[in-house]
């Protein structure tokens, strides 16, 4: 074992992924347009959380869509779900709308949010997290 093993210089970089969410989105050959999916990071991640949690009296709630709808805008790089033009197509203001409009089939909604999950080891418990690292 070596500390240089874990410098940053020697960190593996997870590459952004590419997946076909929906049908409702064809390119000019009738295929199926490929989203980019960019990783989170466990900051963000972390902030995500920290914003899905509701004190109310004595209860603490976590609110599990609110966590999935974030997680989801921050990975999507294209289509950019930012940009003015495409929510107003969509007549919405907010990016987390304009998925929900874009994305308007559960199962396509759905497809993503699972892509995204997986893409980013949320849903791996532990013991799989591990075998995955030693691939």
């Amino acid at each position: 074992m070596n500390v240089k093993d874990f410098l940053s210089e020697n960190k593996k970089i997870k590459e952004n992924a590419f997946v076909a969410v929906s049908a409702s989105f064809l390119d000019e050959n009738g295929e199926p347009i490929k989203w980019e999916i960019k990783p989170l990071t466990a900051v963000e991640n972390e902030i995500f959380k920290k914003e899905c949690i509701q004190i109310v009296g004595e209860n603490t709630n976590y609110d599990f869509a609110k966590m999935n709808r974030l997680q989801m805008v921050a990975s999507v790089v294209y289509p950019d779900l930012h940009n003015a033009e495409l929510q107003d197509s969509y007549k919405v203001k907010t990016p987390e709308d304009l998925l929900g409009a874009m994305l308007d089939c559960a199962g396509d909604y759905q497809r993503l949010a699972n892509f995204i999950t997986e893409f980013n080891n949320l849903g791996a418990k532990v013991e799989e997290k591990l075998k995955i690292a030693k691939k």
